[in-house]
């Protein structure tokens, strides 16, 4: 049966698009259909302002964003800031450390314009995420050097072998140095990790995004299909999660959709 909400909040990628970064016709023709029922929708991704806007942009569609799994909120349409929860300084400090003992060097994001994301000459990162990044990201040989310099909203390594990305997020979050976060890498294969401050979740933005609009956070659907979606899906009013998300995802969804290159999205429709 249809539920009443004030807001749907969706993962970018594998979520609202495929690995081709590129949404199904249904999928936007319900984002449209929700636009005209006064129902708006929210990304809620691990990607940075600039990505996000970028696969937008290719979609021909400009929407709200919570970013880096809840540390940054932008509202393109109107160019502005809504929310923004950055690390502690120790915080950062102690994840840097914790990635160095493991021999990884992460790509640091920090709110900032340009750059916007900082790296080491040997970053562990994907050479298709740097080559990504490439026009805004900096160059530094130390990472703590940054965290004192700018205000840190996300670190992330993506294209790493499983365990290598497990071993890493067990360590960040055995200490609480951050929330760490993995995922399969639908951009550059193996597995992606994001970490960000400890206890900051997608859940945090969408809050936030509620305050700014005056909408219900009680009145919230979240869609998701991987790690970094399980606190939205949690805290949400209804949880939708892609049929092919790992158990742990589809354990705390109240319903499944199709994954999104067959428009699986676009049957958000008939549960609100």
């Amino acid at each position: 049966m249809p539920t009443s909400i004030d807001l749907v909040a969706t993962d970018l990628d594998g979520t609202f698009w495929g690995n081709d970064g590129r949404c199904d016709a249904r999928t936007l023709a319900a984002v449209d259909t929700l636009a005209r029922r006064g129902v708006p929708v929210l990304i809620a991704t691990g990607r940075r302002r600039r990505s996000a806007a970028t696969g937008l942009a290719v979609n021909d569609i400009e929407l709200p964003a919570v970013l880096l799994n809840g540390c940054h909120g932008w509202d393109y349409a109107r160019g502005e800031q809504f929310h923004l929860s950055p690390f502690d300084p120790d915080g950062a400090h102690a994840v840097v450390d914790l990635c160095a003992a493991a021999d990884v060097s992460p790509v640091i994001y920090v709110d900032g314009d340009d750059p916007d994301c900082f790296a080491t000459p040997h970053c562990s990162t994907a050479a298709g995420h740097l080559a990504a990044l490439a026009p805004h990201v900096a160059p530094t040989p130390d990472l703590h050097s940054i965290i004192e310099q700018h205000a840190v909203i996300g670190f992330a390594v993506l294209g790493l072998i499983g365990a290598e990305v497990h071993s890493l997020a067990e360590a960040v979050n055995s200490v609480e140095a951050g929330t760490a976060t993995t995922s399969v890498d639908h951009q550059y294969g193996d597995w992606s990790v994001m970490i960000q401050p400890h206890g900051v979740t997608k859940w945090n933005g969408i809050e936030s995004f509620c305050r700014h609009r005056g909408l219900d956070p009680d009145r919230v659907l979240a869609v998701g299909d991987a790690g970094n979606d399980l606190g939205m899906l949690q805290a949400a009013s209804v949880a939708v999660a892609i049929a092919t998300a790992p158990d742990d995802v589809r354990a705390v969804a109240d319903h499944l959709i199709a994954p999104p290159d067959q428009g699986g999205w676009a049957g958000l429709l008939d549960l609100i």
